[in-house]
């Protein structure tokens, strides 16, 4: 378990290394990594308990352009405009849209599994 999904739709490292068995409904690659929502209470606790499947992190953002990806948004606040090399993310929890940011990484979902 890479770390666990909040309500506020951030992702924190799991403390230890957990491994976790999934019989997953797709043929998941050599290095992918799991998050579980830890939601319940908030206003994502319909989503507590899921587990979220993702490739290895890639450092370059423009290839997962268009596709649900787990996204390390550059350090500092959010400027609003557009500039060259940033990019407007939809962020599925909670549902709202980041305009202009830069991106560190990203690691293209491949599986969810609700619970």
């Amino acid at each position: 378990m890479a770390g666990h999904i909040h309500g506020s739709g951030e992702i924190s490292p799991a403390p230890g290394s957990e491994t976790i068995a999934l019989d997953a409904a797709v043929k998941l690659p050599e290095g992918a990594v799991a998050y579980q929502a830890r939601t319940a209470g908030s206003g994502l606790d319909g989503v507590d308990g899921w587990i979220v499947v993702a490739t290895e992190r890639q450092e370059r953002a423009t290839p997962h352009v268009g596709r649900l990806c787990v996204v390390r948004i550059k350090g500092g606040p959010t400027v609003h405009g557009y500039s060259d090399g940033a990019y407007s993310v939809e962020q599925f929890w909670p549902e709202t849209i980041i305009p202009d940011v830069r991106i560190e990484w990203t690691e293209p979902v491949l599986w969810i599994c609700p619970r």
